[in-house]
């Protein structure tokens, strides 16, 4: 009687154990879209920046052309996110940098918006 009852305590482990792994697993695939999404930021921003170390300012169809092609991948996942519209992407950009004080946003002489490295040092 007591081998049965350690091979169907055995049994259930195993089950519990199979199950949070299964939870763990489908939460990380849950979250995945959004965290690549914050990682493709995150990489753009970092392009950008890197042009603002050699350079004053970037505009809007220079930050569109750094941009084209940024790509972003979990090492644990086969998907990759990459900027394809990078007209509309930049937009987000533009918001994500500008509310983590990445970046300022100004006007130059001829009065179109330029941006400028931001308070914010890496």
């Amino acid at each position: 009687m007591s081998e049965t009852l350690i091979i169907i305590i055995g049994i259930l482990l195993f089950a519990l154990a199979t199950i949070i792994l299964y939870m763990i697993g489908l939460k990380k695939k849950m979250g995945e879209d959004e965290e690549l999404a914050k990682k493709l930021l995150h990489n753009a921003s970092l392009k950008v920046l890197d042009h603002l170390k050699h350079h004053d300012s970037v505009n809007s169809q220079e930050l569109s052309e750094m941009i084209k092609g940024v790509q972003a991948k979990n090492f644990y996942s086969s998907k990759t996110a990459v900027v394809v519209d990078e007209k509309e992407f930049k937009y987000q950009l533009i918001d994500f940098m500008i509310q983590n004080n990445y970046l300022i946003e100004e006007k130059d002489n001829k009065g179109k918006k330029i941006y400028r490295r931001g308070e914010r040092r890496r």
